[in-house]
């Protein structure tokens, strides 16, 4: 085994986890504000409740850039 393969497994490793923690975190928070959404006002379109979250988090990437 070369001297690096365990370094490099943890890596790849973390690297997943960390991937893995993301899209769940942008999963639950994206389907609360959808839920939220729905609660005040945009309950009765499916394309607000969805449009609600996803602006504001392209306005988060965008001023990410």
């Amino acid at each position: 085994m070369p001297k690096h393969a365990p370094e490099k497994f943890a890596l790849i490793a973390a690297g997943a986890v960390i991937v893995a923690l993301t899209i769940g975190g942008f999963w639950l928070s994206y389907t609360h504000l959808s839920e939220v959404a729905g609660a005040h006002g945009l309950g009765g379109s499916p394309a607000r409740r969805w449009a609600w979250p996803a602006t504001l988090y392209a306005i988060i990437v965008a001023g990410s850039c």
